[in-house]
């Protein structure tokens, strides 16, 4: 287990290397303005609730499966109907269905992720760690931040 953010620090230039890493302290400001992260899901007095990236991709295997078996489904209806009935191409259309309906039921079955949740009232941040839920009181806590690009379907 790490003992304080400075060794998780050192971890963190040991393995990506030191690109603009900077460490975060509740005493101390960081010297830059407040952002908006894409990653909030609700902020209000209380709570301010952080997607974590799992929730991010979510949907996105089963829109790309309804694009494919979408496609499979036009070329089964221009067979029979450009080409003179199905004649035992019924296998394009079943798989198809297959390729639309599996991602589907597997994202539908998935937990959905949790959120990370800063409470403000209780000074209290509760987040998931596989499948175990944690919580930390922020007096004192470090967080350490490094520079990154994000690239998913919401922006390039």
């Amino acid at each position: 287990m790490i003992e304080n953010a400075k060794k998780l620090l050192d971890m963190v230039v040991k393995k990506f290397g030191d690109n603009k890493t900077l460490l975060l302290s509740g005493e101390s400001s960081s010297g830059f303005l407040p952002s908006h992260s894409g990653l909030i899901e609700s902020q209000d007095n209380v709570c301010l609730t952080l997607r974590t990236a799992s929730s991010e991709v979510k949907g996105m295997f089963t829109g790309f499966g309804f694009l494919i078996g979408g496609y499979g489904i036009i070329l089964f209806l221009f067979i029979v109907f450009f080409g003179g009935g199905a004649k035992g191409n019924w296998w394009i259309l079943f798989v198809s269905i297959l390729i639309a309906i599996i991602p589907m039921v597997w994202e539908m079955s998935r937990p959905p992720s949790r959120l990370i949740v800063f409470n403000r009232r209780t000074q209290e941040i509760y987040y998931d760690r596989k499948g175990d839920l944690y919580y930390a009181v922020w007096d004192g806590i470090e967080a350490v931040a490094y520079e990154y690009s994000i690239v998913n379907q919401y922006s390039g």
